[in-house]
C-alpha cells in the first residue's frame, strides 16, 4: 500500500521493486488488481518473470529437501501446476521472461544487466544474486560423469578343476545387507523349483553370514547351496572360472568392479539396477535388487538356454575390454582443459 500510495502522488517515491512469487500470499491475490490500477493511472510498469521447466524445478526441490508452499504434504508437481495456474496472470503481462533452466548464476546476472542496467535512467542501479539453489544442486550441463574402468592382473590364475556337472551360480562379495545376499538366496529357491540340477555359491564373509546359513536351511535348499567363506587372488579368479552365472544383487552399490571381473572370465552376469556399474554394461542383464521373480526369472534362461548364455558372455567380454582407465583419465583431463579455457575467455 505503501508503494502505491507513493506512485500515485501521495508520497516522495519515485522508483520502486517488488520482487513477487507464490509466498507472497495475499499481496498475490491483489496484485493482478493493482497491475490494472497502474494500467489505468498511467503509472509505468515493468515486469521481469523467472521461470524453469517441471523437470528443473522438481530436481531444486529434491536436491534442497525443500516441499511446495502449495502441498506441503502433497507431490511437488502438483504444487507446480497451481503455482503456475496462479502466477499465469502475471506471466501474461510480463515484459521480459527468462528462462533459468540452465543459467549459471553469472549468466543470469548478465541476462538481468542487459534488460535493466544497460538503460541509462537505472544506470546507478547494481544487481547482486544469492543463489540457494547453487549449493545444493549443479546445473545437469556442467556435471560431467566419468565412470570406473578396471585393470585386470596380468597372466592367467591355473585352470580349476571341476568335480561337478550341474551349472554353478555365484554370488561373490560382503555379505552384508548392502550387497542383497538375502535375495540372492531367495531367487535361487525359485530357481531350484524349477530346476534342480543347478548348485549356487555365496562366496565371502560379512555380519548377515548366519542369517543367510539359516534361511538357506529354512528354505531347505542346503544341498544345493555353498558358503565358501572369504576369497582372495587365485581362489577368486577360479571362483570365476567354475561358474556359469555371476549375480551381484546389490542393494546400494557406488559402481562395482566384481561383475566386470566375472565377464572377463567369460561368465554371463546378472547386475541390480541400483548399481553404479549398470550405467555403463549393456550386456549384463539387470534387475531391480528387490524383484526375486525377475532374478530367478534371469538366472534360469542363463543356466537353461546355451546360446543365450554364450551371447551375453562373449559380448560381455568385448565391452569390458573396452573400459580403459586411459580412456577415464583423457575424460577427465578433457574436463580440467574445457574449465581452464572457460576461466580464460
Amino acid at each position: 500500500d505503501c508503494a502505491v500510495g507513493g506512485l500515485d502522488g501521495a508520497g516522495d517515491i519515485e522508483n520502486v521493486a517488488l520482487g513477487i512469487d507464490i509466498r507472497s500470499g495475499e499481496a498475490l491475490e491483489e496484485m493482478e488488481g493493482i497491475l490494472s490500477y497502474f494500467d489505468a493511472s498511467k503509472i509505468e510498469v515493468e515486469i521481469l518473470y523467472m521461470e524453469a521447466s517441471d523437470p528443473v524445478l522438481i530436481k531444486r526441490f529434491k536436491e534442497t529437501r525443500r516441499l511446495h508452499p502449495l502441498f506441503l504434504e502433497g507431490r511437488v508437481e502438483e504444487g507446480l501446476k497451481e503455482e503456475r495456474k496462479r502466477l499465469k496472470f502475471l506471466k501474461s503481462k510480463a515484459n521480459y521472461i527468462i528462462d533459468t533452466d540452465n543459467l549459471l548464476v553469472r549468466d543470469l546476472h548478465a541476462e538481468i544487466e542487459k534488460i535493466f542496467v544497460s538503460d541509462k535512467k537505472y544506470k546507478n542501479l547494481y544487481i547482486t544474486i544469492l543463489s540457494f539453489g547453487f549449493k545444493y544442486g549443479i546445473p545437469s550441463d556442467r556435471v560431467v560423469t566419468v565412470h570406473n574402468a578396471v585393470r585386470f592382473a596380468e597372466g592367467q590364475a591355473n585352470e580349476a578343476e571341476r568335480y561337478v556337472d550341474e551349472k554353478i551360480v555365484t554370488f561373490l562379495g560382503r555379505i552384508t545387507f548392502q550387497k542383497g545376499p538375502d535375495y540372492f538366496i531367495e531367487a535361487a529357491a525359485k530357481v531350484l523349483k524349477r530346476v534342480p540340477n543347478v548348485r549356487f555359491v555365496m562366496a565371502g564373509s560379512g555380519d548377515m553370514m548366519n542369517h543367510c546359513i539359516r534361511r538357506v536351511a529354512q528354505l531347505g535348499i542346503s544341498d544345493r547351496f555353498h558358503f565358501t567363506g572369504f576369497l582372495k587372488g587365485d581362489d577368486v579368479q577360479k571362483m570365476f572360472q567354475l561358474s556359469d552365472v555371476y549375480i551381484m544383487p546389490s542393494v546400494s552399490e557406488p559402481f562395482g568392479i566384481s561383475p566386470l571381473e566375472a565377464m572377463r572370465s567369460n561368465v554371463p552376469t546378472i547386475i541390480s539396477k541400483q548399481s553404479g556399474v549398470a550405467e555403463v554394461l549393456d550386456y549384463a542383464i539387470k534387475v531391480d535388487y528387490w524383484d526375486v521373480d525377475a532374478m530367478a526369472d534371469a538366472i534360469y534362461g542363463l543356466v537353461n538356454y546355451p546360446a543365450l548364455s554364450k551371447m551375453f558372455a562373449e559380448k560381455g567380454l568385448e565391452e569390458v575390454i573396452s573400459l580403459k582407465w586411459n580412456d577415464a583419465a583423457a575424460k577427465i583431463k578433457k574436463v580440467y582443459e574445457d574449465a581452464i579455457n572457460e576461466c580464460n575467455k
